[in-house]
């Protein structure tokens, strides 16, 4: 079987894809100046507080708990029970929990690490989480039909159909 040349190129940059992510799966932040310094970040608790940003995170995502967040299974959701969630959890623990938006979202992603892209000491349990993705609050302007996500192992956006179920984060203002 005889390449065409664009058959060629696609498998060129699959390539290098492959080869970069490989070469980056973990953080590499003696090499490069970290653009989330440990000084940023605390872990207090079940949150981790963004001093940068004057915002808490949920340290485990939706359905996982503990210091590791090694307890308890990932629970999966669309976009709108996303929502509800948040709304859900801001009730039950009279914290004004939140979906975050697609620009708070990329706050703790670390552009030295990839798979994950964010921290793994902060957020311990990105690496395994079994789609990747975690929702945004930000639907995309150009289809009503679909919001934007992260995609944790690049530290890159993408648009998904809001009936897609992913991980969820929750953000809130700090006091």
């Amino acid at each position: 079987m005889e390449y065409q040349p664009t058959t060629q190129r696609a498998a060129l940059t699959l390539s290098l894809i492959l080869f970069s992510a490989s070469a980056w799966s973990s953080c590499d932040n003696t090499a490069n100046t970290p653009t989330t310094p440990d000084s940023r970040f605390a872990v207090v608790g079940n949150e981790v507080i963004d001093y940068q940003l004057q915002v808490a995170w949920t340290h485990c995502p939706a359905g996982l708990s503990g210091t590791d967040c090694e307890v308890g299974t990932l629970t999966r959701m669309n976009w709108q029970e996303a929502l509800q969630y948040a709304e859900q959890q801001a009730q039950l623990e009279a914290k004004q929990w939140r979906l975050p938006n697609i620009k708070e979202l990329f706050g703790p992603v670390e552009a030295n690490c990839r798979d994950p892209a964010m921290r793994p000491e902060l957020f311990p349990r990105s690496a395994s989480i079994v789609d990747y993705h975690y929702w945004s609050s930000t639907p995309t302007a150009h289809d009503e039909t679909n919001a934007w996500v992260l995609m944790i192992p690049l530290g890159v956006t993408e648009a998904h159909t809001r009936t897609t179920t992913h991980g969820v984060l929750l953000i809130r203002d700090l006091d």
